[in-house]
C-alpha cells in the first residue's frame, strides 16, 4: 500500500500561491482534538481491514501445519453398507457325508504294498462315524449388511519431513508479511498525516492572507480620500480581497477532503472534528547521516520474505530427490456382515503392509530436479534485485532528506527577509512614498517563502519516513 500526498499537500501549496501575502490573522482551523502522528498510525493499524486479512494468513499457516503432521499420524477410517438383492442365492458346498463317501471308495482300491499305510480316514469312514449330508449353503442374502474400520499409517515417506518444514518457513513468511503490511500501512499513513499538516497550514497562510488583503484595501480607500491614489488601486485591492476569499474557501475543500481520508484510514467518522500536529516530528530526525550497509539492509521484511522463498525453494529440490525413496504404509481391517458367505463366519480381519517404489518415470524426476534447481537460482537473482531496490531507496531518500534540510534552512532565512520587506514596504505605502505595484511585489515574495518554507518541511518529514521504510527500521508500535 501506497499513497502519494502531492495531490493533497502540493496541491493545497498551489491554491495557497494564488493569493498574495498577510499579516497574522485567526485561521480558520477545524476544531476538535489533536491528534499525533503516532496515534494516526496506531489507531490505523488497529482498524486496518488489509492488516487484519494478513493476519489470517498466519491462522491458515497454522492449519496447514496440523495438517502437514496429518500425514505423519495413524488415521481410521469406518464404512458401512446396505444392500437389497432381487433373490436369495445358495450353492451346494456338499458336505462331510459326502467327503467320506469318496474317500471309502478309494479305501476300497488301496494297496498297501504299492502305495503304502492305510489311511486313518479310511478306518473312519469304513466305521461310519459321520453321517452327514451335503447342504446348500446362501451366498447371497435378500438383506444384507455390511461394516468395516480400517486403521493405518504411513510407516516411511521421505516426502513428508521437507515439506512440513516449508510448512514451519511458510507460517514465518505469513507473519513477515503482517509486519510488511504494518509498515506499508504506516507509511502511508504517515503521508497523509504530513498532507493534512500542509492543507491545515495552507489554510492559515491563507486565513492571513485574506486578513492582509482587506487590511490593505482599507489603506487604499485611505490613500484614495487623501488623494494620492487612484481609482484602479482601489479595484485592484477590491480584486486582492476576492481572490484571497476564493482561495481560502479552496484550501478549505483540501483540507476537509485529505482531512476525512486520513479519518476513514483511522477508522473514525470522517464527520467528526479533529486536528494534526502543526510541525509532525519523526524518530528519524538526522538520520541522513547513517550509512548503512547491504547487511544493515538485511532486517528488510520484504529481503526476509525473499530469503525465506529462496529457502523453501532450496527445500523443493530435496523434495524431489525424495520421490526417489520407496514409500512403507501398514493398514489394519475388520469386517463383519450379515452374511456368512464362503467363509462361515460374520467377521474377519486383515493386515497389509504396502511397499510402494517408483523406480521410473519417463525422466520426469530429473526434469523437475532441473526445474527446482532453476527456481532456487531464481529466488536467489530476485532477492538480489530487491537488495539493490533497497540500497536505491536508502540513497534517495538520504538525498532528500540532505536537499529539504538544506533547502528549509534557505526557505526560513527568506521568510526572515520577505517579512522584513514587506513591512517595510506597508509603511512606505502608508506614507505615499511606495506605489501599490511594489506593495504587490513584497506580498508576492513573502507568501512565496512562506509556501518554500511549508514544503521543505513536509519533505524534511516525508524524507525521513521514506528513509526509515527504505532502511528497514519503520516499526508502526514506536512510531514516536
Amino acid at each position: 500500500m501506497r499513497l502519494s500526498v502531492s495531490a493533497f499537500a502540493f496541491g493545497a501549496l498551489a491554491v495557497v500561491s494564488l493569493a498574495p501575502v498577510a499579516a497574522p490573522a485567526q485561521e480558520s482551523l477545524p476544531d476538535g482534538e489533536v491528534v499525533s502522528l503516532a496515534t494516526a498510525v496506531s489507531q490505523a493499524l488497529e482498524n486496518s481491514p488489509d492488516l487484519k486479512a494478513s493476519k489470517e494468513k498466519i491462522a491458515q499457516a497454522n492449519a496447514q501445519l496440523r495438517m502437514a503432521y496429518g500425514m505423519l499420524l495413524p488415521f481410521v477410517r469406518a464404512q458401512g453398507s446396505y444392500t437389497r438383492a432381487d433373490e436369495e442365492i445358495k450353492f451346494n458346498m456338499g458336505g462331510l457325508a459326502d467327503i467320506m463317501a469318496l474317500a471309502m471308495a478309494n479305501c476300497l482300491t488301496w494297496d498297501e504294498a504299492a502305495m503304502g499305510p492305510r489311511p486313518a480316514v479310511c478306518d473312519q469312514a469304513s466305521s461310519g462315524s459321520s453321517s452327514s449330508g451335503s447342504s446348500a449353503r446362501v451366498i447371497q442374502e435378500l438383506n444384507n449388511f455390511d461394516a468395516s474400520v480400517t486403521v493405518g499409517m504411513s510407516l516411511l515417506n521421505a516426502r513428508t519431513f521437507p515439506l512440513i518444514k516449508n510448512v514451519y518457513t511458510g507460517r514465518e513468511i505469513a507473519a513477515l508479511s503482517v509486519d510488511f503490511t504494518s509498515e506499508q500501512l504506516a507509511f502511508a499513513v504517515a503521508q497523509l498525516y504530513f498532507g493534512v499538516a500542509t492543507a491545515q497550514n495552507g489554510v492559515r497562510i491563507l486565513a492571513e492572507n485574506l486578513a492582509t488583503a482587506q487590511r490593505h484595501k482599507e489603506l487604499t480607500e485611505v490613500r484614495l480620500k487623501n488623494g494620492v491614489a487612484l481609482q484602479n488601486e482601489r479595484v485592484r485591492a477590491e480584486m486582492s480581497v476576492v481572490q484571497a476569499t476564493s482561495t481560502l474557501e479552496q484550501a478549505k475543500l483540501a483540507l476537509e477532503l485529505v482531512r476525512r481520508t486520513l479519518a476513514l484510514f483511522m477508522g473514525r467518522d470522517p464527520d467528526a472534528s479533529f486536528r494534526v500536529e502543526e510541525v509532525p516530528s519523526t524518530p528519524w530526525q538526522g538520520a541522513e547521516g547513517v550509512v548503512l550497509s547491504a547487511d544493515d539492509l538485511a532486517g528488510r521484511k520484504d529481503l526476509l520474505m525473499l530469503d525465506k522463498s529462496a529457502l523453501m525453494a532450496e527445500r523443493s529440490v530435496t523434495d524431489v530427490w525424495m520421490k526417489f525413496v520407496p514409500t512403507l504404509a501398514g493398514a489394519w481391517t475388520f469386517s463383519a456382515s450379515s452374511n456368512k458367505g464362503f467363509a462361515d463366519r460374520y467377521t474377519q480381519w486383515r493386515a497389509l503392509i504396502s511397499l510402494n517404489w517408483s523406480l521410473f518415470e519417463g525422466g520426469t524426476r530429473w526434469a523437475e530436479l532441473d526445474d527446482a534447481r532453476a527456481r532456487v537460482r531464481e529466488s536467489k537473482y530476485r532477492r538480489d534485485s530487491a537488495l539493490l531496490r533497497a540500497q536505491t531507496e536508502v540513497e534517495q531518500a538520504r538525498s532528500s532528506m540532505l536537499t529539504a534540510r538544506l533547502d528549509l534552512s534557505t526557505a526560513a532565512d527568506m521568510l526572515r527577509l520577505a517579512e522584513e520587506n514587506l513591512s517595510l514596504v506597508e509603511v512606505q505605502y502608508k506614507a505615499g512614498v511606495a506605489p501599490q505595484t511594489t506593495l504587490i511585489d513584497a506580498q508576492n515574495q513573502r507568501i512565496s517563502a512562506q509556501l518554500g518554507e511549508l514544503k521543505a518541511r513536509l519533505q524534511l518529514g516525508l524524507a525521513e519516513v521514506s528513509f526509515a521504510r527504505a532502511a528497514g527500521r519503520l516499526d508502526p508500535r514506536n512510531f514516536r
